[in-house]
């Protein structure tokens, strides 16, 4: 038995989403993201109640439901940047039509809208540097991965594992009736997408290679790899990463790529190699 609470009526808004026309994948009780090989398929998505395993979460399939998130995880450095492009974020949160995800965290913040004609496009993390000399990240436009999988966002009535309590629904708004990204903020997006596909990585020979160039590179490498071996190719993306200053661009790619493996366990084990790693 699952010592996470649980949500009275958790089945019905299962039943609901899906009727809607979302794509959902399960999201293990105490935890913000899948765990299980290839959740990132389309295939491998919830289409009917009874496939939730029991004390899971639910978590929005975002390339297939025609969906995209705006993550805030420091409202502030979030809201000078957008500034910047004529993005006004206590605007967006106080439109009429916004829909919001609220996991109750102070600073943090999620907007959910409606692709235009239901399309993906690549997500995108935006850090900055603290005073200490520590990245974090502030801002994460969330739809799908490079090589055209869906990113998550955790849905309501899940329980967040930090502050156990069920993320709900804000804003003026309605999910069923989501607002399309605002132009600006589709625009902006768009930009940055489009400098990462020029970004070059510079190697020690004499070739160069973009982010795309590596997935591409990756896409004829099996993530069935030994540990060592494995943890050898998130050394090398890290180290891309430190070059371009895209360090969690470099995490993205190599959590997609090892979700195609058997052994893989969620970008928490990920995360936790690296970490490892860095401690030495």
């Amino acid at each position: 038995m699952s010592s996470q609470p649980t949500v009275q009526g958790h089945p019905g808004a299962i039943a609901n989403y899906i009727r809607h026309g979302w794509k959902l994948v399960p999201i293990p009780a105490g935890t913000k993201g899948p765990q299980l090989k290839g959740w990132n398929l389309q295939q491998n998505t919830i289409t009917d109640t009874d496939a939730l395993p029991p004390h899971h979460g639910i978590g929005l399939a975002h390339a297939y439901s025609g969906t995209m998130a705006l993550d805030i995880d420091e409202w502030n450095r979030a809201k000078e940047e957008l500034i910047k492009f004529g993005i006004d974020l206590d605007s967006l949160y106080a439109a009429p039509d916004a829909v919001v995800i609220d996991s109750g965290r102070q600073g943090h913040g999620k907007l959910l809208y409606a692709m235009p004609f239901g399309m993906a496009m690549n997500s995108k993390k935006l850090v900055d540097t603290d005073a200490n000399g520590d990245k974090y990240n502030y801002l994460d436009f969330r739809c799908a991965t490079a090589s055209g999988l869906t990113m998550q966002d955790v849905l309501p009535p899940s329980i967040h594992p930090d502050t156990l309590q069920p993320y709900r629904w804000a804003g003026k708004g309605h999910w069923e009736e989501l607002p399309q990204i605002p132009t600006a903020l589709f625009d902006y997006w768009s930009g940055l997408i489009d400098a990462d596909k020029q970004m070059v990585i510079p190697t020690e020979g004499a070739v160069d290679a973009s982010w795309d160039e590596i997935q591409q590179a990756l896409e004829h490498i099996s993530p069935d790899l030994s540990r060592d071996e494995w943890v050898q190719v998130g050394m090398s993306l890290h180290w891309a990463g430190c070059q371009t200053d895209s360090v969690d661009q470099a995490m993205l790619i190599w959590d997609e790529w090892s979700s195609q493996s058997s052994k893989y366990r969620g970008m928490r084990g990920c995360c936790y190699a690296m970490a490892q790693l860095q401690r030495y």
